[in-house]
Formats: C-alpha cells, structure tokens, sequence
C-alpha cells in the first residue's frame, strides 16, 4: 500500500484483498453494488463484517482511497479470467463425474 497503516500480510491478505475490491468497484462503477449483494453472492462475509472490513480499511487509509483507471482494469480483468476458469473447472469435473 501507498498510503495507510495496513500490513498485507498471509493472515489477512483476503479481507484486504476482498476491502480494496469492494471500494474501488464502488469509486469506478457507474452502477454500484449494495454491501448486501457482495455478502450474498460471494458468502465469504456476513453484512455486518463487509461493513466492518469497509469501514476499517477506509479508516486506516486515512480516508485516502484512489485507484487509478489503468490498475481497476487490470484487476477487473483478471477476476474475470479466474472467474472463467473456475466455472470451465467446475463444468469439466461435473461432466467427467456423469459419464
């Protein structure tokens, strides 16, 4: 991190991961999901915790929070392909398990 006092570290790299995510979907999307949507499509957070790890992470940037076009792109992108590969993978183990 550029600014702030969060130590990315193997313990919590995912929340952080998952905080940076949700507010910079929110900073760059026309259209902005609820903290609900987030809690019931993915089912990694209850609402309560994405609106705890949201308002932590904000407040340990000091409410300093900008991503650049270029990197949310890459970013975007890249969920995109993992997404991708992770339903291929899911679509191949399930005909593999029926034939």
């Amino acid at each position: 991190m550029l600014k702030g006092n969060i130590e990315v570290r193997l313990c919590n790299w995912k929340p952080v991961f998952f905080t940076a995510i949700l507010l910079a979907s929110k900073f760059w999307e026309d259209i902005n999901f609820w903290n609900i949507d987030y809690e019931e499509a993915l089912n990694f957070y209850s609402l309560k915790q994405v609106n705890r790890l949201e308002a932590q992470f904000v407040s340990l940037c000091d409410y300093q929070l900008f991503v650049s076009a270029e990197l949310y792109t890459k970013y975007f992108i890249a969920i995109k392909e993992i997404k991708t590969a992770m339903s291929l993978h899911s679509f191949t183990k399930k005909r593999t398990q029926v034939v």
